[in-house]
């Protein structure tokens, strides 16, 4: 009986060589490409769909902000029109005139990044690297660093003109520590914006990187027990 009990027991089966990193390489990269929750992001069609609406609004909203600082009186044509609502021009008291001469400035970012997703989505070569890419926080917090310096230096340009770049000033309606206020807001809306805007679909990401990392382990298993 003591002879049994001082018997060694028998060793585990130890992993063929260089399948406990693959593995770890497995588990990092499993976490890294996991699919971002449906509800969180859009599909790659809606993305590009909402980014291009989004882009035209802020393309012409800039275009606008450019006339005026030219050139005040150019909207008094369209003083009248429904379509003043979607220039940068003088409140006239009204709720809807106060939104759109102050709180237009939230769609600010948003629509830079929208530009900024079309022109990547326009001209990418491999789609799934540019998700990759777009996915990384510091290239998020890089754009959205310079949107935000963007809106700043515009800001105290219209309040000091300390650029010379002959832009009009501040509206009536307008308050300027109100503006740097809302587009606070506009980078956190940037933030979500840039998250939710895809390239390629969630489940293709995770399906195209699925088969290489379940094939590794066993492929080398299989060698090791020919061996």
């Amino acid at each position: 009986m003591s002879g049994e009990g001082s018997r060694p027991r028998p060793a585990p089966p130890k992993r063929p060589a260089g399948m406990a990193a693959l593995l770890a390489e497995a588990r990092v990269a499993a976490k890294l490409e996991e699919p971002v929750a449906p509800r969180r992001c859009g599909s790659p069609r809606a993305s590009f769909l909402a980014a291009g609406v989004l882009a035209f609004i802020g393309a012409a909203r800039f275009s606008s902000d450019f006339l005026t600082d030219r050139d005040p009186g150019w909207v008094e044509g369209w003083r009248d029109s429904p379509l003043r609502f979607f220039v940068r021009m003088p409140s006239d008291g009204s709720l809807l005139a106060d939104l759109n001469v102050q709180w237009f400035k939230v769609l600010a970012i948003p629509c830079c990044v929208a530009g900024l997703y079309v022109v990547k989505r326009l001209l990418a070569r491999d789609l799934r690297a540019t998700q990759r890419l777009w996915q990384m926080p510091l290239y998020r917090r890089l754009f959205l660093g310079l949107f935000a310096l963007m809106c700043l230096v515009m800001e105290l340009e219209k309040s000091f003109h300390f650029l010379g770049l002959r832009m009009a000033g501040q509206l009536p309606g307008e308050q300027a520590w109100l503006n740097h206020l809302i587009h606070g807001f506009s980078l956190a809306g940037g933030w979500w914006w840039m998250g939710w805007l895809r390239f390629v679909a969630p489940e293709e990401m995770a399906s195209r990187r699925a088969p290489a990392v379940a094939g590794a382990p066993s492929g080398h298993g299989g060698a090791a027990r020919r061996g």
